[in-house]
């Protein structure tokens, strides 16, 4: 549940970062979510 939880909070971070239209930093934001979310063993 800890990581869903996590998970709201960086699209909602994506989301606010959207809404300013500064597409870089939610590129950034988009890319340390991937990071952070999912699974490594993918990698």
């Amino acid at each position: 549940m800890e990581v869903v939880n996590a998970s709201i909070t960086d699209i909602d971070a994506l989301n606010a970062e959207m809404e300013k239209e500064d597409l870089t930093n939610a590129e950034n934001v988009r890319k340390a979510w991937e990071t952070n979310s999912l699974p490594h063993s993918i990698n």
